[in-house]
């Protein structure tokens, strides 16, 4: 099956836009052309080569540097563009092509340079969710599927002598993590490899077995890296190598793996899925090549010093699936003396920030990197969508200070410019190092780009960078060097939006739903008949006790983390998820009941599905942002009655809603929403509203 992607022939049939473009500073490369809006959501100019002859995406990189959009996804065909690696000696790439997340749907493809255009060839098809591609040291190209790893020789554009490597990598169905990702020793040969856990933070049924700590880790050995001895790569037994060793427990998901040449291994660190959005943070793990099977924390340990709520809380000890629980490694513990002690993290990442690929840069092109290390953040939260740059040491390690503040990470805000927060991890800020993002300003702007969604990418032989982005994107794209100028870069800035703080967005939400009986009704049914039954084994925070505490927990939860499209069910990434679109990962996953073919469930999805549809599209209308010009009194209640909660200062910035007003007291009050921990309320003087709205007088009635 071949797919012809010319470029030329794709801007000829690319769709004439009105919309916001691309804007470079400078003509080179430049000829009158129109707007062209990719399937993907990039606009461009069917002209410009500004981008070392690819059209320039108006995506934020590093001062002379640029993004290319090298192909589209107009016409690709490709439904999970995973990995990519350049195929040794020619301008053509290898790519795998995942296929989403339905079993044999992948697919191997050799991206073939037609001058400045790309043929997709597929190789080799009913791949089992492939993912790791990489060259061996001995010349191999070795693929992973979810359940094992086999390697082809590439000769004259042919493929050849294909061979199994390793499957004895049990994933049962709904395992959560069951993608294969590898690195090389780029000296003896060795290979490591990703076992990912089955599920978010361990899920031990309760038969009876008096579990004392995580059965997954250690009595199955997933949550682990393992490794194979190079030269048991050299003659492979026709069925596969059997014996592997564990080389490093208790982490989560190894998607983002690197070896240094001295022997160094760093490993990016998926981290748990906690409901708040700033916690956990991910982790850049290094391990020492001398220390054997040392322990990274999951599930008992997170951030650098922080014990999971299963352990830490009194509360758990009465749940039988917790009740014979210890903590089975010390979070305190500094460093690894040994196997099975708990190794912290060298340093942090941003907070959900999905650290899926690591590679050290060795190109030309950009000298200034040479030696760094390179780290891709997919998404999907605010933090994510960025490629890193890392200094290191002589040991590929990344410049870490101990107890130095860190630099601010960038936060993504829809509809509005980035801002940075600050570390502020539980357990402390232990170290930290220093980095660049090469790669920013790749959150979606409509009509101009989607969000950034990149997962593998390699360096070129002329020292570029191709990036794969997933999901919805579906593109190959290109870091080079550019003479054009500075790029005017969009990040959405709109008069007319009202969006700046994501926390005001789920306050409206928990107003609308005060407001609203159907809408309540909606969310405690989901709750009840789905959430709890289906997803609670695997998502922390989804249990009845949490929820008690805060009735609309899992609505900020649901909207913060997009599974939900308000109004358009079919559209919502929980609805794909259980349906099993392939789109994302199959819900639920191992250890709960299925929904699928359950009488009883499918019915409370489908009710679940009218929620979503019933909700209102657009609550970012029941709030304002306006600067105050003198001092106001925050009020539990509209009028001077009310009891005064705390106090506002002339030039604060507020969030009212623009369309309530109480006429009382000769004022005209208004509803304002205050995120609890706000320094302006004062403390325990009013209880907190659930939806955190208070009241404020406005205008002065004449």
């Amino acid at each position: 099956m071949r797919v012809i992607m010319s470029l030329a022939l794709l801007f000829l049939l690319g769709c004439v836009s009105d919309g916001s473009t691309a804007v470079v500073n400078g003509d080179s490369g430049r000829v009158p052309s129109s707007t062209v809006v990719d399937a993907s959501g990039y606009s461009y100019q069917s002209g410009d080569r500004s981008c070392d002859g690819y059209p320039r995406l108006n995506v934020g990189t590093a001062p002379g540097t640029c993004l290319g959009l090298v192909l589209p996804r107009n016409g690709s065909n490709l439904i999970m563009p995973r990995t990519i690696v350049q195929a040794r000696g020619t301008p053509d790439f290898f790519l795998i092509d995942m296929g989403g997340w339905k079993a044999n749907n992948g697919a191997l493809y050799l991206m073939k340079s037609r001058g400045g255009a790309f043929e997709l060839i597929k190789l080799k098809g009913g791949l089992h969710m492939p993912h790791g591609l990489d060259y061996g040291q001995d010349d191999w190209i070795y693929v992973g599927e979810s359940h094992q790893i086999w390697r082809f020789k590439w000769n004259k554009g042919q493929m050849s002598a294909p061979q199994m490597v390793y499957n004895k990598l049990v994933r049962g169905k709904g395992y959560m993590h069951p993608l294969t990702q590898f690195a090389f020793h780029p000296v003896n040969g060795d290979i490591y490899i990703n076992y990912g856990s089955p599920t978010d933070h361990c899920f031990a049924s309760d038969d009876g077995g008096g579990y004392r700590s995580c059965p997954e880790g250690d009595q199955d050995g997933h949550g682990s890296l393992l490794r194979i001895p190079g030269s048991l790569l050299k003659n492979i037994p026709k069925d596969g190598v059997v014996v592997t060793e564990v080389t490093a427990n208790g982490l989560r998901n190894s998607m983002a793996l690197a070896v240094h040449p001295t022997g160094t291994v760093v490993q990016g660190e998926n981290a748990r899925d906690f409901p708040e959005l700033e916690e956990p943070y991910e982790e850049l793990n290094v391990l020492n090549p001398e220390q054997s099977a040392v322990h990274f924390g999951w599930p008992y340990c997170y951030d650098f010093h922080a014990l999971s709520p299963e352990w830490l809380y009194p509360e758990n000890k009465n749940n039988p699936m917790r009740r014979e629980y210890k903590k089975a490694v010390d979070c305190n513990n500094r460093v690894a003396k040994g196997p099975g002690q708990y190794q912290p993290p060298w340093i942090l990442l941003p907070p959900h920030s999905a650290p899926l690929n690591l590679s050290y840069y060795n190109g030309s092109m950009f000298p200034e990197w040479q030696g760094r290390l390179l780290v891709s953040l997919h998404g999907y939260q605010p933090s994510g969508h960025r490629m890193l740059s890392f200094p290191v040491d002589a040991k590929g390690r990344p410049m870490a200070k101990e107890g130095v503040k860190s630099q601010p990470y960038g936060f993504n805000q829809k509809g509005r410019c980035a801002v940075t927060r600050e570390y502020s991890p539980r357990g402390g800020l232990v170290r930290s190092a220093p980095y660049e993002e090469i790669i920013h300003a790749w959150d979606q702007v409509k009509g101009v780009r989607p969000k950034g969604a990149p997962v593998g990418f390699t360096v070129a032989d002329d020292g570029s960078i191709f990036i794969v982005e997933d999901r919805e994107n579906r593109t190959v794209v290109r870091l080079a060097r550019t003479n054009a100028g500075p790029i005017s870069v969009s990040c959405g800035e709109d008069a007319g939006s009202n969006f700046s703080d994501p926390r005001i967005e789920l306050l409206a939400w928990r107003r609308a739903a005060n407001r609203n009986q159907a809408l309540r009704d909606g969310l405690a049914a989901t709750q009840a008949n789905v959430v709890t039954k289906y997803c609670a084994s695997c998502h922390g925070g989804f249990k009845e006790t949490d929820i008690a505490q805060d009735k609309y927990m899992l609505l900020d939860f649901l909207v913060k983390n997009e599974w939900i499209t308000p109004g358009q069910s079919k559209h919502s990434k929980i609805v794909q998820a259980i349906a099993q679109t392939g789109e994302f990962p199959a819900m639920p996953p191992a250890g709960s009941p299925p929904i699928v073919g359950n009488r009883d469930a499918e019915k409370a999805v489908a009710a679940m599905k009218v929620w979503i549809d019933g909700m209102p599209k657009d609550v970012n209308s029941s709030f304002q942002k306006i600067e105050i010009g003198s001092a106001r009194k925050i009020r539990s209640i509209p009028g001077n009655a009310g009891k005064e909660c705390g106090r506002f200062e002339a030039g604060d910035t507020v969030y009212v809603n623009p369309d309530d007003r109480v006429a009382k007291d000769g004022w005209l009050w208004s509803e304002v929403y205050i995120v609890p921990e706000d320094s302006r309320l004062f403390y325990k003087a009013c209880p907190s509203p659930s939806d955190g709205v208070y009241w404020m007088a406005l205008v002065k009635q004449r």
